[in-house]
Formats: structure tokens, sequence, C-alpha cells
């Protein structure tokens, strides 16, 4: 049996025992005795554990070795039968179609033997192999088919679809009434970003483009009223969910495209509710005005975090200049350009 599938298999029955127990990935790597990144890597199969260490790992999950390499072994034989119904209705599928929408198939199939290289932050606790695997073969089936960057929607659909193949549950909150959350998964809402343009790069502060329309801005007409506005309805918003993340995307090397996964802390962006109207600037003819908002950096000093921007003209909600330092990288995925 293939040691690397031994190794990658036996972090993921860990993951889901200790998931199933209640554990976070904190709670139980201090229950176990090892530091949170070390299990981390482990269920993600990138490290492997010495026979003391996976015997400690099977005591915290109330099971004996002997189950926890059993389970293991089980679930790569389960996951080879899988692999081989799933060639057989591959071919059977293929023969089905006519040779138009073969050529098609043929083009996707070769876009997913395309390398993507990835990274993933041993801080994050969404991006297991699973999810990251999946979500690299989107991106290859996604620009085998476009030239576009993948857009709001279409990340969306891949989170979701990621997330699911991570044993996660998780859905789409399609409900055009519903100005809140976009996806959920595991009982958490999530909202979901995107941001592309041809200037940005990886180093570049974030925008959130449209955190959310304001149509009540049109009855704001003094700086007193867009405070008020900014603590009812804003912060009302921002409570629908408790998670933010966002997709960007921009020119590597001008030959390929990297995707960034990056979470905006939920906390972070709650803070307009601490503006005062002395922090906003004067109303502008068309109803808009901004505020700084500053948060205290890893070296204890405080510093602006981002602006946020009341938009009369179009009426909406900006996050402007958001510092990637307060934001947490989830994983980055590179991937050459499918179309010249």
């Amino acid at each position: 049996m293939n040691p690397l599938a031994v190794q990658i298999s036996l972090g993921q029955v860990v993951r889901r025992k200790r998931s199933q127990l209640g554990y976070s990935q904190e709670s139980f790597a201090e229950k176990v005795g090892l530091h949170r990144t070390y299990i981390g890597a482990f269920e993600r199969g990138e490290r492997n554990l010495s026979l003391h260490n996976l015997i400690r790992i099977a005591n915290s999950l109330n099971i004996s070795l002997s189950t926890l390499l059993f389970e293991a072994e089980q679930q790569i034989k389960e996951k080879n039968l899988s692999t081989m119904n799933l060639f057989k209705k591959l071919a059977e599928t293929i023969k089905l179609l006519d040779p138009s929408k073969q050529k098609v198939l043929l083009e996707m199939a070769e876009a997913m033997n395309v390398e993507v290289e990835h990274s993933i932050s041993s801080d994050s606790d969404l991006l297991v192999s699973e999810f990251a695997t999946d979500f690299s073969n989107r991106l290859l089936i996604h620009h085998a088919t476009h030239r576009e960057k993948l857009n709001k929607k279409s990340f969306e659909y891949a989170f979701v679809a990621a997330c699911q193949a991570a044993q996660k549950q998780a859905q789409i909150v399609d409900n055009p009434s519903n100005p809140g959350e976009d996806v959920i998964v595991e009982s958490q809402k999530f909202s979901l970003k995107t941001q592309s343009s041809a200037k940005l790069t990886s180093s570049s502060p974030i925008t959130i483009s449209k955190l959310m329309e304001a149509a009540w801005l049109r009855d704001c007409k003094t700086v007193e009223h867009i405070e008020q506005g900014v603590k009812k309805h804003v912060v009302a918003h921002l409570k629908q969910y408790e998670r933010i993340l966002m997709l960007r995307s921009y020119n590597y090397q001008n030959s390929k495209i990297e995707y960034a996964l990056i979470e905006i802390p939920h906390e972070l962006l709650l803070k307009v509710s601490d503006l005062s109207v002395e922090d906003f600037s004067k109303r502008t003819p068309r109803g808009g005005s901004s505020a700084k908002v500053t948060e205290i950096d890893i070296n204890g000093n405080s510093k602006v975090a981002f602006t946020l921007r009341l938009d009369g003209s179009v009426e909406k909600i900006m996050i402007i200049d958001l510092a990637l330092e307060f934001c947490l990288i989830h994983g980055s995925w590179i991937i050459p350009k499918l179309y010249s």
C-alpha cells in the first residue's frame, strides 16, 4: 500500500473523528499535547507522525491505534473502488456523447493535467487537502472554457463544492431578498467577495467595492444622519453573517493567474459601530461621506486599518484600502493561462 496514501488517509480519519467529538483543531492539539500547526499539517497529509504520537492521538480520540489504522486502510480501499467505478461510468458516458461534446470534454480533461501551484496557510481551518485540490480543479475547468477570471457567483459555487469535497455540509443561500450571507458551511454564515483588476498585485490593499446597497443614504441630510445610518444599517448588515472571504485574482508573470483566498476579520469591520460623528468627512453634494477605522497592529501601534466609504451617487457602502496585515491568507493557487 502506498505510504503517502496511508499518511493522507490517517489525517482525514483523525480530522473526521476529531470533528465528531466536537474538538476544534486547537483544543484537540492541546489535549494530545502537540502544537496546533503540527496537528494541522498531519490532518492535511503533509506530515508523517511517529508511532508514539499516533498512539497519543488515538488515545485522545478514545480509540485504539489498531482501529485508527484499520479505518484509514478501509477508507483507501473504498476510494480505490470508487475510482474504478468512476472510470467505468466516465467511459460509458463518453460513448453516449456526440463528437463535438467529446471534443469539449477532451479540452477540459487536458486542462486538468496542467500543474497548479498552491500553498495552504497552517492557520487555515478551511483549506484541508480535499478542499485545496477540488478548488484547484474547478479553477482549471473554469479557465479551460473562460478567459475571464472567476466572478462572484462562480466563486460561490466553487467554494461550496470544495467544502463538500472536504466532507462539510455547505449550501448556497440563493435568496434575492436576503442581502446577507452568500453561503452556509456547517451552520456558519459566510459572505463571499471577489476582487480583480489589471493593476491589482498580491501586496495591494483590499477593496470591497460593494459591501452593501444603501438606498437609505438619500435620506441622510447631515453627517449626523450618516453616522446614525451606519450604526443602524451597516452594523445590522454585518451581523447577518459571521465570516467574510474574498477571492482575489491577479496576473502573475504575464503567463499565469494567481488566486488568493483571504479572510477579512469580521470583528474588524464591526468597528464601524464605534465611529462618532467627528470621524466622518463632510457630507458631499451627492450625499456621500467617509470615515477611517483604526486598529492596533502587531507592534502595538494604532494605525488606519481601512476606510469606510459611503457613495451617495450610486447608493452603496464600500471598504477601501483594507490593510492585508490584519487579514488571514488561507491559501493561494497559481495556474497557467490556458488561453493566449
